[in-house]
């Protein structure tokens, strides 16, 4: 997930703007870093849309705080070897993560996520959010990707 993260702070500093178009990640990822080419540029940008660290606003995406937080090397390039199936990452997982880097113990947020869950009828995603929400965590970077996914599961 670092490497992603690298990879999206990159585009930024690089533009030196803090809202891009989708598009515009695409194409500064393809000729300005000259890293991919579009195939995998777009699927390092919908990777990031996914994985929650860009978060939509309006036509536009905006990084997010940990995207935001981590240091670029000025001489950074992604790995010959990169694989973009590989940043596929559990929204689960990093929820998981997220929250219990807070201070909480991953079982008592599996606790209240399950009461939640079965409370309000909602998936594990959800009840995840609402319970970190609950516990006093910034969980914001993760609604957007959560209901897109909510939206392709025709929930």
């Amino acid at each position: 997930m670092n490497l992603l993260k690298k990879i999206i702070k990159a585009v930024y500093v690089v533009e030196g703007r803090k809202k891009l178009r989708r598009r515009e990640m695409e194409l500064i990822l393809q000729y300005k870093l000259s890293w991919f080419d579009p195939n995998i540029a777009k699927r390092v940008v919908e990777a990031a849309i996914s994985n929650s660290l860009v978060r939509a606003e309006g036509e536009y995406f905006v990084p997010s705080q940990d995207v935001m937080e981590i240091e670029v090397e000025p001489d950074f390039h992604p790995p010959e070897e990169f694989d973009p199936d590989s940043l596929k990452v559990d929204p689960v997982e990093e929820i998981l993560k997220h929250v219990s880097s807070k201070g909480t113990a991953k079982h008592e947020l599996v606790k209240l996520a399950n009461r939640l869950k079965d409370k309000y009828s909602v998936n594990y995603e959800t009840a995840l959010i609402m319970a970190g929400y609950e516990l006093g965590a910034d969980m914001s970077r993760f609604v957007d990707g959560a209901y897109r996914r909510l939206l392709m599961e025709g929930a």
